[in-house]
């Protein structure tokens, strides 16, 4: 447990301990906001009012027509910045030979994975808890239910944890990050707009869909089947990431 906090620790403190992290996280925090004052602007017309306590205080709507399309835009941007945030993780290892140390050490490829994972996955984690400003600040004026507020944040971050994984996995394909970093984007948007293909929710095509299956989460449902899919699509992707460490230690 004390290698998998290490390996973890080191990959958070890699992702925003450095300037390329800030430049990323300023980015983030630049295009959240840019969507999150849109957002309101249209809210502020389509209410009639200058005020957000003058949107109706029904909670539920502030919800439904403010906080849950920014955080589903917040979802799309995780999955640009979870790729660029992963794909120096086993990439760098292997440019900057450093691989032949990590795998030296008395750890198992599960441990050096998942920690790299969790790392990663914590660095995106944070980003997104910056963001509470925004709820905060219309808590302030206007009834907010914290219950899908809640799962709507939780549906970012499991789209984090998804666009974390891809990313793990394509840094370990390839030591070049730029390729890993495209590579696990391209995956990901692919997995968000697949459901376009199939209009019919519940069709085979849209079953496939990543933005399908945080839909529901992020208007506060929870579904078993949803949950299921995306630990899947985590796992599978951190099972490719353990196959090429572990043939790295192997060879």
């Amino acid at each position: 447990m004390s290698a998998l906090r290490a390996i973890a620790g080191r990959v958070a403190w890699q992702s925003f301990g450095q300037p390329g992290g800030w430049v990323l996280l300023a980015g983030f925090h630049l295009l959240a906001g840019v969507l999150w004052l849109g957002l309101v602007d249209s809210y502020v017309a389509g209410s009639s009012g200058t005020d957000v306590g003058a949107y109706g205080g029904d909670g539920l709507r502030v919800h439904d027509h403010l906080l849950a399309p920014w955080l589903g835009h917040l979802s799309v941007l995780m999955l640009l910045l979870g790729p660029a945030v992963a794909m120096r993780t086993l990439a760098d290892e292997i440019r900057q030979h450093t691989l032949p140390l990590l795998l030296s050490a008395p750890v198992s490829a599960g441990t050096i994975v998942v920690g790299t994972f969790l790392g990663a996955w914590s660095a995106l984690l944070a980003a997104l808890a910056s963001t509470a400003w925004a709820p905060l600040w219309v808590a302030a004026n206007a009834p907010v239910d914290p219950g899908p507020l809640l799962t709507a944040y939780a549906a970012a971050a499991a789209v984090a944890a998804v666009a974390t994984a891809l990313g793990v996995a394509a840094s370990a394909l390839t030591p070049h990050p730029a390729v890993a970093a495209v590579l696990a984007t391209a995956t990901g948007i692919a997995l968000w707009t697949v459901g376009l293909v199939d209009p019919d929710p519940d069709g085979l095509v849209a079953r496939v869909a990543l933005s399908g299956r945080v839909d529901a989460l992020r208007t506060g449902l929870v579904r078993p089947g949803d949950l299921a899919w995306l630990l899947t699509a985590v796992v599978a992707s951190l099972a490719v990431a353990h196959a090429r460490v572990d043939a790295w230690r192997r060879g």
